[in-house]
């Protein structure tokens, strides 16, 4: 199964999604600093404790960025 069809994603996966970018320390910061505020929820998944992010939350979050401008971007 792909991650575009896959329900609960990876933070490689939604960052890849969100914001079409490989993982690195930046883009996982800044999936962490959006789960902590609230715009995503995400949950902590196995004994490693690994972020896991709704599909649902990715496409909603994605529709709410489009209409506020991208406003995360510099």
């Amino acid at each position: 199964m792909d991650y575009q069809t896959k329900l609960l994603l990876t933070s490689a996966e939604a960052i890849k999604e969100l914001w079409g970018e490989e993982i690195n320390e930046t883009n996982r910061k800044r999936l962490r600093y959006f789960i902590n505020a609230g715009f995503i929820k995400g949950y902590k998944i196995g004994d490693g404790g690994r972020w896991h992010i709704p599909r649902s939350e990715i496409d909603k979050f994605k529709g709410t960025n489009t209409a506020m401008g991208n406003r995360d971007r510099d």
